[in-house]
């Protein structure tokens, strides 16, 4: 009689169990064991699976011990399970079933006994003998797909080290600074040798060519579906991988995961509107707790430091409005129906959770493990190498240490001004940050401290990083802002932004190609919108045109975004950053910001920028040419009326250019001081009706030589001998 081995743990079977096993009908302590089995009582499962065997020598028997044994805690237990299988496969060899948990059973047995080396190769054998039994198993395919899937992701981009880095070389340099190996020093140090590139096309091949057949035998396989899909995406042929991935979610129109994958794949191929549709469809099919951890706890990573300072008295309301913030303050593009940043972050996280996730007892969501934080914080590296594992061949006796060191697996991530390293010490695939000491027969293969970095350093000093991806090119877009005291309320501001669209001298004689969509949005400083302005501009006759618009707002650093999309190539400018707001609503003798024009005239236009009965034509660029007028406009406020009713007040204009202390005083021409075409005399003393004159003239600056300078204008009132002053800067090409 057999050895009964006793099983504490509970589990409950995936495969039917009447599917797989041949009849002996009288057979009642199999049939016995089915039941226990089916009441989770796998003791009593395996004292009847055991009389079975040893009355009848029946093969199920064999079969159903070895699956209770495969799913014990021990070691010691699970792998008698082998016998088990061999018996039962041994008594009914065409049980493709039996052949099938087997190789299953096998692929185990190579993640918890690495010393097995026969485990893997032994279950590729039975996959084969499989489909020779039966060629249209399609699980023995997509098994056999499935693990040179696993081979191509091994050895894509991956090298072999040969010698070991002088960690010690490092040591004078601070931990960032560390951190930056560049790519001619790993080059060198490391000594790479080329990756496998034969291997690595003849592993890809045979998966697609297994993971087809899986699908041809079973347009079910849906498994199969699915890991094709990855592998076109390792491979670049993003396409591919997104028309297979359709055909899943046509079939399976609920499952998440499909929409996933096809949310990294658009994403890919720089569909950004296809991506954030799939991730959108995926977020409204997960379970409420899934989803909030793939919505909200993935973004405490990006927030740990305001978390932490503020855990005291953060209440779970508290936090979701402090991340809902922060999406709104990140999206780089209010003019588009999503987030570009939240799509970002989306992709990271979905892409971290299917490749990095650690399926043991823990079961360890991607995001969770030190390479999905990584990714999360700074998004995909600009080069990423992988370290196959090897054992230094030297003898014992050459080295200091007398046993064999073994060269962990290991991944270099490299980034613009930082490298990370992660170390697989045990080859689960639980990557963790580069630790140098790995004990007395480890060593790492990465000459930096990565969990020191990252802990002590980047966290704090670089939390996260993100590069905008639009459809289109990025393409700059001349500018600027100008405060002003609001007209009818004196305690609001009026921000004046005014910006030059240009159409590419590619796309100027097609009139087609001359639309423009324009954004101006507003934030308070609690990320309230307070100001929104869309517009679509068609340049039909000319191919340059100044657009302004003025934000009526309070005082408080508030936050401005300026977008545009260039339809002819979907190119985008998008300007966004904090704004100090000014304060002109105090009695204060104040001065505004300088608006520098290339045309300012009394009167009302129906076009461009008019400020009380003044209408002016901002140069956003601030660059002017030998020929170009050149206008200044500002308004003073709070000048006091003298006993004449006078104000008594004086001008004092300075340009200097920058680099250069010397300050270049002349007299310059100056068409006009006040509103409707009033003027006075010049003279460094004014004397006008308006306690709040509008002042703007012309420069004539044909006589100085090129380049940058700054402009200062002090007010001084001379009745009450309050003075206040403004600057700009204007560059100047003769």
């Amino acid at each position: 009689m057999k050895t009964i081995f006793v099983v504490t743990t509970v589990f409950i079977f995936l495969i039917s169990l009447n599917s797989v096993f041949s009849q002996i009908t009288d057979d009642s302590y199999f049939q016995q064991g089915l039941n226990s089995l089916k009441n989770s009582d796998t003791s009593a499962a395996l004292i009847q699976f055991n009389k079975s065997i040893d009355e009848y020598d029946n093969p199920n028997s064999y079969y159903y011990i070895a699956l209770i044994l495969k799913n014990a805690k021990k070691s010691e237990i699970i792998l008698k399970a082998k016998y088990y299988f061999k018996d039962a496969i041994e008594r009914e060899p065409s049980n493709v079933e039996f052949r099938y948990q087997y190789a299953l059973y096998l692929e185990y047995l190579d993640k918890i006994e690495r010393a097995d080396v026969f485990s893997l190769k032994q279950a590729i054998n039975q996959y084969n003998e499989i489909i020779k039994i039966n060629p249209n198993y399609s699980p023995a395919y997509y098994r056999l797909g499935l693990l040179k899937y696993k081979d191509f992701i091994d050895f894509n981009q991956s090298s072999r080290k040969t010698n070991q880095t002088d960690i010690l070389k490092y040591g004078n340099y601070s931990l960032l600074d560390r951190a930056s190996i560049e790519k001619q020093q790993s080059d060198d140090e490391f000594n790479y040798r080329i990756s496998y590139n034969e291997i690595v096309k003849e592993d890809f091949y045979k998966s697609e060519k297994y993971l087809l057949q899986a699908i041809d035998t079973d347009p079910n396989n849906y498994d199969a579906y699915k890991t094709l899909s990855l592998l076109y995406e390792d491979a670049d042929e993003n396409e591919k991988g997104l028309k297979i991935i359709s055909k899943v979610i046509n079939y399976q129109p609920d499952n998440y995961n499909s929409y996933l994958i096809s949310g990294i794949l658009n994403y890919k191929l720089n569909d950004n509107e296809g991506a954030y549709k799939s991730f959108r469809k995926a977020l409204s099919l997960m379970p409420p707790e899934e989803r909030k951890d793939f919505m909200y706890n993935t973004v405490r990573i990006l927030l740990s430091a305001l978390i932490e300072e503020k855990k005291a008295t953060l209440t779970e309301e508290m936090l979701n409005g402090m991340i809902n913030n922060y999406w709104i303050n990140k999206d780089p593009l209010l003019l588009t129906e999503f987030n570009e940043r939240l799509l970002e972050h989306y992709v990271r996280v979905a892409y971290s959770n299917i490749r990095f996730a650690i399926n043991n007892n823990n079961n360890i969501k991607g995001w969770q493990t030190d390479r999905g934080e990584a990714l999360i914080r700074y998004g995909f590296p600009l080069k990423r190498i992988k370290l196959r594992q090897w054992t230094d061949s030297a003898l014992p006796e050459l080295r200091e240490n007398p046993l064999p060191i073994t060269y962990v697996k290991t991944e270099i991530w490299f980034y613009n001004d930082f490298t990370l390293g992660f170390t697989d010490q045990f080859l689960t695939n639980e990557f963790k940050f580069n630790v140098l000491d790995l004990g007395n027969r480890f060593a790492t293969q990465f000459p930096e401290d990565t969990d020191l970095i990252v802990k002590k350093e980047l966290r704090k000093t670089k939390p996260e990083d993100y590069i905008p991806k639009f459809k289109g090119p990025l393409f700059d877009l001349p500018y600027s802002t100008t405060q002003f005291r609001n007209e009818s309320n004196h305690t609001m501001t009026d921000i004046v932004v005014s910006f030059q669209l240009q159409v590419p001298d590619k796309d100027a004689k097609y009139s087609i190609n001359k639309q423009f969509i324009t954004g101006l949005f507003y934030h308070d400083q609690n990320f309230r919108p307070t100001y929104s302005q869309r517009d679509t501009i068609n340049l039909v006759q000319d191919n340059s045109k100044v657009c302004s618009s003025t934000i009526k707002t309070l005082p408080e650093v508030g936050n401005l975004a300026l977008e545009v999309i260039r339809k002819s190539d979907e190119g985008v400018a998008s300007y966004h950053g904090k704004l100090k707001i000014k304060d002109y609503g105090n009695n204060n003798l104040n001065v505004s910001e300088i608006l520098l024009a290339t045309l300012i005239e009394p009167g009302n236009k129906k076009t461009g920028l008019v400020r009380n009965q003044i209408s002016i034509e901002p140069n956003p660029s601030k660059q002017f040419q030998k020929y170009d007028p050149l206008y200044l406009y500002y308004e003073v406020y709070n000048l006091e009326l003298g006993i004449d009713r006078l104000t008594d007040f004086t001008q004092q204009l300075t340009i200097k250019k920058i680099g250069n202390e010397t300050v270049l005083n002349k007299f310059l021409d100056v068409i006009g001081i006040g509103k409707g075409g009033e003027k006075i005399m010049l003279s460094s003393n004014y004397r006008t009706l308006e306690k709040d004159p509008q002042i703007y003239f012309q420069l004539d600056m044909s006589n100085y030589e090129s380049g940058e300078y700054e402009v200062e204008i002090k007010i001084i009132d001379n009745t009450t001998k309050r003075y206040a002053s403004t600057k700009t800067k204007l560059i100047w090409m003769k």
